[in-house]
């Protein structure tokens, strides 16, 4: 199997091939979890072994209970605490929704039907090495089968069935892929082009005001949404909005921010762009914003003072009563940004500091 996935350009992770760190400091199964989250596909074969239990410490870094609300068929094994390492690793795989690919051994599959006809019968299953697994390995199954999503299972005698599975299956994706890339070209396409009609429609509607004050008010509304959204965000409500002389900084620490940092994944150059606004308590706010939107923001506050008080308060009340919210990305944490960033293992650039 590692050939095979190498030989279409892949790279297989696998420890009984060093591949996986083992952390001197932690448990070896727990080392096996922390891998999964970096790898994109997990190929899961069943055989006749259930393998070595898995330890509780481990299992304590799954999410067991999400995993449970979506799929009910695990709840008995994992109260039971009857879980093998191979798979603590799959549900590790389904909590961060990473695609599974399932292959049971022809005889066991066979084996599991009977097993499902005679449950509460003393049966001997022919395939299962050691009989008192045999009950954790036919649940298991079970509980992939009645995934909503990801529950295909296939069959198999020989290596060579799972390369013809997997060269097909990841074939189509990719194929889905290149659709859906196709879909999402189109998809702007279009939005470009309903921008420049808005941006046209916008020229005529400000071009048709004889009066200067609504012209003024008009181009507001239009250039300063996103930025009162975020102001709103942040707990700054008007009249302190379009009262307010305060500059940029003065005006963050008003409301208690006291430092901005910025993902590191964002200056590498991938990764969804993060900005984090930490407060006096330790608490912060997290955006989906590069330091360049943020000094985006910065730069219409200072347009938005240059602003008459009247016409500003005009503009924050028209987009207060707005329901669309356009900053939605973002969200308040009410924990220490040391305990998150540690949690996420995130690494911060720092932007500001007061």
């Amino acid at each position: 199997m590692r050939q095979f996935i190498e030989s279409l350009g892949y790279e297989a992770v696998m420890s009984d091939n060093s591949d996986v760190l083992f952390d001197p400091r932690q448990h070896i199964h727990v080392s096996c979890l922390n891998e999964i989250p970096n790898c994109d596909i997990v190929v899961f074969v069943i055989g006749s072994r259930f393998g070595e239990k898995c330890n509780l410490e481990t299992l304590n870094i799954i999410d067991l209970d999400a995993i449970v609300d979506k799929n009910n068929k695990l709840e008995n094994l994992i109260r039971e605490k009857h879980i093998s390492i191979t798979q603590a690793e799959i549900l590790k795989a389904i909590e961060c929704n990473i695609p599974v690919y399932t292959f049971v051994l022809n005889g066991v599959r066979y084996d599991h039907a009977v097993y499902e006809k005679n449950k509460n019968c003393d049966i001997e299953f022919p395939h299962i090495e050691k009989q008192e697994t045999a009950k954790y390995i036919f649940e298991f199954i079970n509980a992939i089968r009645s995934r909503t999503s990801g529950g295909s299972i296939y069959s198999f005698d020989k290596h060579q069935d799972i390369e013809e599975v997997l060269r097909k299956q990841w074939s189509g994706y990719f194929q889905r892929f290149l659709q859906e890339q196709r879909y999402r070209e189109s998809e702007q396409r279009r939005a470009d082009i309903l921008v420049e009609q808005f941006e046209d429609l916008k020229a005529a509607i400000i071009s048709s005001m004889n009066d200067a004050n609504q012209k003024e008010i008009a181009r507001g509304v239009v250039r300063f949404r996103r930025l009162l959204d975020f102001l709103r965000s942040i707990g700054l409500e008007h009249p302190e909005v379009h009262t307010s002389t305060k500059n940029w900084k003065e005006m963050l620490m008003s409301v208690g921010v006291k430092n901005v940092l910025e993902s590191e994944s964002t200056i590498r150059g991938f990764g969804r762009p993060r900005t984090y606004f930490i407060f006096q308590d330790e608490t912060f706010l997290e955006c989906r914003l590069t330091t360049l939107a943020v000094e985006g923001l910065e730069a219409d506050w200072n347009k938005f003072l240059g602003v008459e008080v009247r016409n500003r308060e005009i503009i924050a009340d028209a987009l207060s009563e707005s329901s669309r919210m356009l900053f939605a990305s973002r969200r308040r944490v009410e924990i220490p940004i040391e305990t998150y960033l540690e949690e996420q293992s995130e690494k911060v650039k720092q932007v500001s500091w007061w």
